[in-house]
């Protein structure tokens, strides 16, 4: 389901259903979902944790942190300027410069191809007016799913 401005609340839905929690997105986007900014990170963050025991928030990040996190087999969330404004994603892999997204647009294929370099540079957004937060990433270890 792509709805505008649910990004946040559609990675989160595709983060618990590949870990096999069930859940409907529309309850998933009361949660975390303001109609007047979208969906904070932070937000976002505290909801995956009531079903994970072994996940992170970071903040300016680089390549090597999304590098080390895929050997470990997390499932990696970022925030970055898709555009003209923030986005989430979900990052599959790392190979040869390029970044392998899974995402919830409909502007593109679910999967999709950006050089490493380009995506640096993106790899950024605003909490709001002149704040900004870079290098944003939000890991989940799809092994810890907490029995709730």
């Amino acid at each position: 389901m792509n709805v505008p401005g649910w990004c946040g609340p559609t990675t989160v839905w595709m983060v618990l259903d590949a870990c096999g929690i069930k859940k409907n997105v529309r309850k998933i986007t009361r949660k975390i979902w303001l109609k007047w900014y979208g969906t904070p990170p932070q937000l976002m963050a505290a909801y995956l944790s009531r079903y994970f025991s072994r996940m992170g928030y970071e903040q300016n990040c680089n390549i090597a942190s999304i590098r080390w996190h895929l050997g470990s087999g997390h499932i990696i969330i970022v925030n970055w300027m898709d555009g003209n404004e923030g986005h989430y994603s979900i990052v599959t892999d790392y190979d040869n410069g390029m970044l392998t997204m899974v995402d919830s647009s409909r502007e593109r294929p679910w999967t999709y191809g950006v050089d490493s370099n380009i995506f640096r540079q993106r790899w950024w957004d605003t909490l709001g007016g002149d704040m900004r937060h870079d290098g944003l990433l939000i890991w989940v270890d799809p092994g810890s799913v907490k029995h709730v």
